[in-house]
């Protein structure tokens, strides 16, 4: 299959996404700034509320999880509990995966399913649990084996993937989730209640023919040692499971302790064999005393690029002090992380707005998972609050315009140019997500080659300029509207601007016109 490369993938794709926000995709820049825009709340949040007593998710509905859109179908697989079964010291769940379905993203349903038990009946949502649930004596709380809200611990943080390129069809969905050794323990210290002790959190992974019906792969758990990972992609052919970690877990590569929630990959070539060895992708606890990245990152994949959500962890010195939000990261490689622009909220808390519970009490805590999906004309994300555990809210921006590039200032004219792309020879479309444009104000695409020099016939003044505003305008030139470069070429977006606002360049889509 002919594709794009870019000069940070050596994998074709069918299509690339330059994002403006990508200081490697987008690295030169003359008179532009970078903003980035946060997602807007829905207003009738949230979206799908914890059940009704007696319900699987009677005590809360997480999105520790992840949505696909499949054709029109929006799936969703979430974390679910009884009441008081996640943070209550010695009665740490049952912990269960459910399932609901949407056809917009705002109205979910919670099918039957009909395949685990529960108080007598299997008329639930319940997809996966990797345990029986069954009573056991709590190491804290009253001690009785037959206090009917103490359980073992089990199924946590899932995330799931669509793989259609698997030739087994019985693994075309893959998860990833955690599990607890009961013979292994860790402390710890950040509980309102003091220091605890947990069984210690290890990564299992599971494949499906159709998302619903689960077997654990064999060789579980995967990864020993307290890993609480909750982000799953493939990228580059390899599949990565992301999450936090710390000393004495891991290290960084100098040696040093990670001393706080540091988000971690590991990788499989075939998710069957996984590295034991981890990478420190993305760590923020040099920014402040009490900031750490929260869990492993929700993703967008793009193919050549991943955006991701994390969870901006604020107060670290106690559970009770503990303030979250949401930022924005991105990837090229898979393994490394970066924010476009620091401490950046795509998603904040707003603590004296964000009141889902009729209590009306406030959260303090924000939590990402796996739902970064373009519907229509917007991106929609899902999240849920963290402290009360309660609720699952969406939010949304115009399709994929996370950030854009424009003039700087009361600057008339400016450009920006991209890293070395290659089509191997074949023709390729570009469009371009754009807004703010008119005939005063318009863009000018030049395809330069690797070393940034015009090309003949795709030179500036052979550009139609681009004054039309929208998620997907086409790129034509006087005489084609294809690129058929030799070998590596570049892209050059002229800025300007007569008067008013400045052009706003949100991302560039280079597409093969071969299969």
């Amino acid at each position: 299959m002919s594709g794009i490369s870019s000069g940070l993938s050596h994998c074709p794709q069918r299509e690339i996404t330059l994002f403006a926000f990508d200081d490697f995709s987008l690295p030169l820049t003359h008179h532009l700034q970078l903003s980035l825009t946060p997602a807007e709340k829905f207003s009738g949040n949230p979206v799908l509320r914890h059940g009704r007593p007696g319900d699987v998710d009677e005590g809360g509905a997480s999105f520790y999880g992840t949505v696909i859109l499949e054709g029109d179908l929006l799936r969703m697989w979430y974390l679910a509990f009884i009441p008081n079964g996640y943070f209550s010291p010695g009665s740490r769940g049952p912990l269960w995966i459910a399932y609901a379905e949407s056809r917009d993203g705002v109205h979910w349903k919670k099918p039957s399913l009909g395949l685990v038990e529960w108080k007598g009946s299997k008329e639930n949502n319940i997809v996966w649990t990797l345990k029986p649930v069954h009573k056991y004596r709590a190491a804290q709380g009253s001690g009785d084996p037959h206090d009917t809200e103490k359980y073992s611990p089990h199924t946590d943080y899932p995330a799931v993937i669509l793989d259609p390129e698997d030739p087994d069809p019985s693994r075309r969905y893959k998860m990833v989730h955690v599990d607890y050794e009961q013979d292994k323990v860790f402390e710890h210290p950040q509980t309102p209640k003091g220091p605890i002790t947990f069984p210690c959190p290890t990564l299992h992974t599971a494949v499906s023919p159709d998302g619903i019906h689960w077997r654990e792969m064999p060789g579980n758990p995967q990864i020993h040692g307290k890993f609480e990972a909750s982000g799953l992609y493939k990228f580059n052919g390899m599949y990565h499971a992301t999450g936090q970690q710390f000393s004495p877990w891991t290290y960084f590569r100098d040696g040093s302790k990670c001393m706080g929630r540091t988000t971690i990959v590991y990788r499989s070539p075939d998710f069957e064999r996984w590295e034991k060895g981890g990478f420190a992708g993305f760590d923020r606890t040099h920014v402040a005393k009490g900031e750490e990245s929260h869990m492993g990152p929700g993703i967008l994949n793009k193919g050549n690029v991943l955006v991701g959500l994390y969870g901006q962890w604020h107060d670290a010195d106690t559970w009770e002090t503990v303030r979250m939000d949401i930022g924005l990261i991105v990837s090229n490689d898979g393994l490394h992380f970066r924010e476009p622009v620091p401490s950046f909220k795509f998603l904040a808390r707003e603590e004296d707005s964000l009141r889902w519970e009729p209590s009306g009490k406030a959260h303090r805590a924000i939590v990402q998972g796996n739902g970064i999906v373009n519907f229509g004309e917007r991106t929609c994300i899902w999240y849920s609050t963290w402290d009360v555990f309660g609720n699952i809210g969406m939010a949304t921006l115009p399709r994929e315009r996370f950030g854009q590039l424009a003039l700087r200032g009361d600057e008339k004219e400016g450009y920006v140019l991209s890293c070395p792309l290659d089509a191997a020879g074949k023709p390729a479309r570009l469009f371009l997500n754009v807004s703010d444009l008119s005939p005063d104000n318009a863009l000018v695409v030049e395809v330069n080659d690797a070393c940034g020099r015009p090309l003949g016939r795709y030179c500036g003044d052979e550009c139609i300029p681009v004054t039309a505003s929208g998620f997907r305008v086409p790129v034509r030139w006087k005489s084609t509207d294809t690129i058929s470069a030799p070998g590596p070429f570049s892209l050059r977006v002229h800025f300007s601007r007569e008067g008013g606002k400045s052009p706003q360049l949100h991302a560039l889509y280079v597409s093969s016109l071969e299969k």
